[in-house]
């Protein structure tokens, strides 16, 4: 394998770890973020159905058509806004709860109810004092002339008028109440000597009317604000009910959060832990895989520079560096076979000058070798071993032959 090869694929591999990391790392942010938006728009709905509930109370109390359009409106406004978060987080919801969507209509229904409800209990109570001012005129009109009968019976039964009536308008508990007081107009008017004052007796017929009117005004009321109760319970016990379920969906983000967050954390510490093992690992591989072969032809390097042309390159590797050292190898042995060849050359000739010409020819040949050593003392190592040790001689003035000798021969000049 090439070592550009070994390199890109030790990178790649660390890459891809790191590319792990990030995709697992957004893909689990996303959904922490999505969670948190979750809980985030369920705070809010919880705050919104509390002010809606606080809302609704203060329209309850209000007293005036004005007052209750107003606060009428703050309801709205606050549904609406209610309505857009919860349509934001709809999926979701009905993931975790599939009563919650019921649960919302039946508060819408009941919220209406009773903001109608409260409507109609202003009408009726604006009814109701404009028909309790007509009642206790009338009242006055026919107390008067019948307290001046000085008649027991009918005082006492125009003051159990007086005390039913306000029982009745001001602390209304049941239908039997209105009978009641009906009942004691009608035995004042059945009184004979009442029967003798027309004018008594036509503001007794007013009174009995604006009477039948005020109890079924306050029997009307009793019932709306009865209903009203009841639903403003129910609508409690719904927000209650939506509360604990968006308790329990925040609960269950939470949870789903945690579990992603030790996830990650556990992923990222075991990549980590990879990525940094890995690292070692292809450190030490391609250390190596590269250090280690070129260790080895620095020591073949220095072999041959010693004149060891025998040494084998042990390097098997099948990147740049073993063809490097492939190639090296070659150039050794072109050298060796080169050196062999020159020593056998040599040594042919020096045989065949020692044969045909005598040892003065060897010397010659020799001397013209020496001059070469001379100018580069290397070639020294590529000689033969007998060779080199008389070229050494006679580089040192120690030839065996005398100058004389090779003047006779004609071979040197001697000085006259």
């Amino acid at each position: 394998m090439k070592i550009n090869v070994k390199l890109i694929a030790g990178f790649l591999a660390i890459a891809l770890l790191v590319l792990f990391v990030g995709y697992f790392g957004i893909r689990s942010t996303s959904t922490i973020q999505k969670n948190n938006k979750v809980v985030i728009g369920l705070l809010e709905l919880e705050n919104l159905l509390d002010d809606s509930l606080i809302r609704i109370l203060e329209l309850i109390e209000t007293k005036s058509l004005e007052d209750y359009y107003l606060h009428k409106s703050y309801t709205e406004d606050l549904r609406k806004e209610f309505d857009m978060v919860y349509e934001k987080n709809y999926e979701i919801i009905l993931d975790f709860t599939k009563t919650f969507d019921k649960d919302i209509d039946e508060f819408t229904k009941l919220s209406n109810g009773i903001i109608a409800i409260q409507k109609e209990s202003i009408i009726l109570q604006k009814e109701f004092d404009e028909k309790y001012k007509l009642e206790r005129q009338l009242r006055y009109f026919i107390r008067d002339p019948l307290l001046a009968l000085e008649d027991l019976e009918l005082t006492k039964e125009f003051g159990d008028l007086q005390y039913r009536s306000k029982g009745l308008l001001f602390q209304y508990r049941n239908k039997k109440e209105l009978d009641e007081w009906l009942n004691t107009l009608k035995n004042i008017k059945n009184n004979p000597l009442v029967k003798q004052l027309p004018e008594v007796m036509d503001n007794l017929n007013k009174y009995e009317i604006v009477a039948q009117d005020l109890g079924e005004i306050v029997v009307e009321q009793k019932r709306s604000e009865d209903e009203q109760y009841i639903k403003f319970e129910q609508l409690e016990g719904i927000t209650d009910r939506l509360g604990e379920q968006e308790e329990r969906i925040i609960s269950a983000m939470h949870s789903e959060t945690q579990s992603i967050e030790n996830r990650v954390y556990s992923t990222l510490l075991a990549v980590i832990i990879a990525a940094f093992a890995a690292s070692i690992a292809l450190g030490l591989y391609i250390a190596h895989s590269i250090s280690k072969p070129i260790q080895e032809l620095a020591k073949a390097s220095e072999e041959i520079k010693k004149g060891n042309l025998n040494y084998e390159i042990k390097v098997k590797s099948k990147d740049e560096i073993g063809e490097l050292a492939e190639t090296f190898d070659e150039m050794r042995l072109g050298l060796n076979l080169d050196v062999k060849d020159r020593n056998e050359l040599l040594n042919s000739l020096l045989n065949v000058f020692k044969g045909k010409f005598g040892r003065v020819a060897t010397i010659l040949m020799r001397k013209n070798i020496q001059e070469l050593v001379d100018k580069n003392p290397r070639i020294k190592k590529i000689l033969p071993k007998s060779f080199g040790t008389i070229v050494a001689r006679e580089s040192k003035g120690q030839t065996t032959v005398s100058p004389e000798k090779l003047a006779k021969l004609g071979l040197i000049k001697t000085k006259k």
